[in-house]
């Protein structure tokens, strides 16, 4: 299954459903994969490792910070 959330206007809440919709699917026992394609990589805040509070997350950065015009 892949579920896309997209919008073309900043602030409407795409990773936030990502994020409850993977804790939905997790929860159910599917494994999930979430990409963040945004230059902000706000989806990065909500798994980083914190490593005084580990979780059982694993975070990868793809690219380096900066535009990521072209990778896709």
């Amino acid at each position: 299954m892949i579920i896309l959330c997209t919008h073309n206007k900043g602030g409407v809440g795409k990773t936030t459903l990502a994020v409850h919709v993977a804790g939905v699917l997790l929860n159910r026992g599917d494994s999930v994969l979430l990409v963040d394609c945004d230059d902000q990589a706000d989806l990065w805040q909500f798994f980083a490792r914190d490593e005084s509070s580990p979780n059982q997350y694993d975070s990868y950065s793809l690219v380096d910070s900066g535009s990521s015009t072209g990778y896709l």
